[in-house]
């Protein structure tokens, strides 16, 4: 799902992706850099938000695959 809303605030190299249950966000300058935070998707399209990043996302699933053995 691409929102005109929102991909008018694209900056130059930034994408992203809206699925069932999370939005995949691209950041080639940085987080802290682009205009599609958190408090932007909330307010965009009525949904509580909150943010990992990649390498957090990878312990997370290092820690997971660990309880599993």
């Amino acid at each position: 799902m691409k929102d005109e809303k929102i991909t008018a605030h694209l900056k130059d190299g930034e994408e992203f992706n809206i699925s069932d249950n999370a939005i995949y966000l691209y950041c080639p300058h940085g987080y802290g850099k682009t205009k599609l935070h958190n408090n932007f998707f909330e307010s965009q399209l009525k949904v509580r938000t909150t943010t990992r990043n990649w390498k957090t996302t990878l312990k997370l699933l290092e820690l997971v695959n660990e309880a599993d053995d």
